[in-house]
């Protein structure tokens, strides 16, 4: 490798090492990804969410031309499974996916080396080939993103041909008979699903009272009758203490979590999808002084930087809640009142041009032309709101109201259209959204209303700007409050 001075070195090319890399390229940051696999993507695209969703889609296609299509009158004779042709397609799938994500490496200037990264010395990465050799490479800035393993259970050993891992379940070279799925997250299941399709016999067992634990509990009951449908069993509340093989399959010894006798289970394959643990194994994160949580998850701050300076990692993370004080809400105010302040400069400036507007004597010429034509109020009314919806197509509808509106006002007030109705039409506008329909409920509304003029035109503005200066401080305040309370963290 000629080249070994980089700005970012990512370690991991998963959805979130290789779209961090390709980020920084495009920032103007020289940056290296360093892989351990033959092909970029990670687990998701190699070995995850990619291929289980193309032997998802495939295996209902073929539930579907088996049982579904004769509903229709459509019947299908000698109905078989080409299963090397449909893992073949998964295959594919997968294979393009990874080699568009070759391609932007390339079209981004990322290099990429093949190896295991680890942690050196400060802004260093070692890269060990399979060969043993190792390689330095210099980094201003170093991320992880080596992202997750699957679990296992204690006393169960995964061979990935009888007793098999998510990774396994996605490479089967046969149907099994019967297969039993240790875990009911949605990664087991989903491969239950793939396999009871295309013929297996599928038993779930699951350590607590449900499926899919993260799931809200309603949508995971409704969704365990639509398995049951598919002819799936639950064994729940029931856990697992081991695993033995045998000369047709695998038996499982269970029992259930609350005490009770113990049972056995036969079958031929046993997936074991009981969750995913964070892969950091070769890292160097106790060398380099890397904090982690009991779980093993590297630790992070807001910005997902680690406790030593210019390491970063993408974790899985959740919210906890911040201590709260008075200096922080204070700051929060002042974030709040900065950018309420900086929409009311805007609305100030809009003023004095409207002044200056009025003074030059503009509206009134343009009020004299409006007589000559005949125009009534409600007629100027539908021109400005099809002015402030262009506007609002072009920027956004709140900062049309509110740059627009004050320089109408004079031509508006000149026209003889009542502004305090005005005011407040725009503001139920600004809080319903430009873009609701119809513009003529707006219309005839207005029509209504307009008909005594007022001399003054700051009437008209009171409402408008109050309850903009109002609905500024609640839309700005109330997100960096939320902001300030909550964070990120590993």
């Amino acid at each position: 490798m000629s080249e070994t001075n980089f700005d970012v070195v990512v370690i991991g090319s998963g959805p979130g090492g290789y779209v961090a890399a390709i980020r920084a390229a495009q920032l103007g940051l020289k940056t290296a990804c360093v892989e351990k696999n033959p092909t970029l993507g990670g687990t998701c695209l190699n070995v995850g969410c990619i291929p289980s969703k193309a032997l998802l889609q495939a295996s209902e296609e073929y539930a579907h031309a088996g049982k579904a299509l004769k509903r229709h009158g459509v019947m299908i004779e000698n109905l078989q499974l080409d299963l090397p042709t449909m893992m073949g397609h998964k295959d594919k799938v997968v294979g393009d996916l990874t080699k568009g994500i070759a391609h932007l490496f390339q079209k981004n200037d990322i290099t990429h080396i093949a190896g295991w990264g680890a942690l050196g010395a400060t802004g260093e990465v070692i890269v060990s080939d399979d060969g043993g050799a190792k390689t330095v490479l210099n980094a201003k800035a170093t991320i992880i993103a080596t992202g997750s393993a699957s679990a296992n259970l204690p006393g169960i050993e995964i061979d990935e041909k009888h007793i098999v891992s998510s990774t396994g379940a996605l490479a089967l070279s046969e149907v099994p008979g019967h297969l039993a799925v240790i875990g009911a997250g949605y990664i087991g299941l989903e491969m239950a699903s793939v396999w009871g399709r295309l013929g297996a016999k599928i038993t779930v067992i699951e350590f607590l009272d449900r499926i899919v634990p993260g799931m809200d509990g309603e949508l995971a009951t409704q969704f365990q009758k639509m398995l049951r449908r598919q002819k799936m069993k639950f064994k729940l509340s029931t856990k697992v203490t081991g695993a033995e093989l045998t000369n047709s399959g695998v038996a499982l010894a269970m029992e259930p979590v609350d005490g009770g006798a113990a049972e056995t289970l036969e079958a031929d394959v046993v997936l074991v999808a009981v969750g995913r643990k964070p892969y950091t194994e070769g890292l160097g994160l106790e060398q380099a002084g890397i904090a982690t949580d009991g779980g093993g998850r590297i630790e992070v701050g807001d910005h997902f930087e680690t406790n030593v300076a210019c390491v970063y990692a993408i974790v899985v993370t959740r919210f906890i809640y911040r201590d709260i004080t008075w200096r922080g809400l204070w700051q929060v105010s002042v974030n709040s009142m900065y950018l309420t302040a900086q929409v009311l400069l805007i609305v100030a400036a809009a003023g004095v041009f409207s002044w200056l507007l009025t003074v030059s004597g503009i509206p009134q010429s343009m009020v004299k032309t409006i007589d000559e034509l005949n125009l009534q109020p409600w007629m100027i009314l539908l021109a400005i709101n099809v002015l402030l919806l262009v506007v609002g197509c072009l920027l956004d509808p709140n900062s049309a109201i509110l740059i627009l509106v004050p320089l109408l006002l004079p031509i508006v007030q000149a026209a003889g259209v009542d502004l305090i109705h005005f005011g407040i039409i725009m503001t139920v506008n600004l809080s319903i959204g430009m873009f609701t329909p119809p513009f003529g409920l707006n219309i005839f509304v207005a029509q209504a209303l307009f008909k005594v003029p007022l001399k003054s035109i700051y009437p008209g503005l009171v409402p408008f700007i109050s309850l903009n200066i109002v609905a500024l401080m609640a839309v700005t305040y109330i997100p960096s409050l939320s902001l300030y309370l909550t964070r990120f963290v590993g």
